[in-house]
Order: C-alpha cells, then sequence, then structure tokens
C-alpha cells in the first residue's frame, strides 16, 4: 500500500479505531465494576447473595409486606 507522507496507511488507520473501541470497552468495564461493588458495601456478606432476603426486600419495596414482617423474616432468615 502507498501511503500519504504521514504514515498513515489503510491499516493503521484501523489500528487506531481499534484501539480506541478497546479504551472505551475497558473503561466502561471498569465503570460497571465498580459500581456493582459500592452498590451493597453497607451490607453484611451472608445477606448480600441471599435469595429469600432478596425476594423480602422486593416485597417490602412493593409495599406488599410492612416493615415489621421485613423485620421478622430477616431475623428467621440471620
Amino acid at each position: 500500500m502507498m501511503s500519504n507522507g504521514y504514515g498513515m496507511d489503510g491499516w493503521s488507520g484501523f489500528g487506531m479505531l481499534f484501539f480506541v473501541v478497546l479504551a472505551i470497552f475497558g473503561v466502561v468495564m471498569v465503570l460497571r465494576w465498580f459500581s456493582d461493588d459500592t452498590k451493597r458495601k453497607d451490607l453484611p456478606a451472608t445477606i448480600k447473595n441471599d435469595p429469600a432476603l432478596e425476594t423480602a426486600r422486593l416485597r417490602f419495596a412493593k409495599n406488599e409486606i410492612t416493615s415489621e414482617e421485613f423485620e421478622v423474616i430477616k431475623r428467621g432468615l440471620g
């Protein structure tokens, strides 16, 4: 291929575009990783991954159960 005098031929333009896309993807992945980590820092490790407690949280958020019922469920699961 012929160069335009500045060292940029067809492949180096593609390489630059690939690098920019890869850098943007990396930044997005790092931001997602940090945002997932900070959502539940205040919860103990045993509560974070409990599907039953997560169901109770959703029911409480939808006003299907009262705060007293939620506390009883939480104590029962803990």
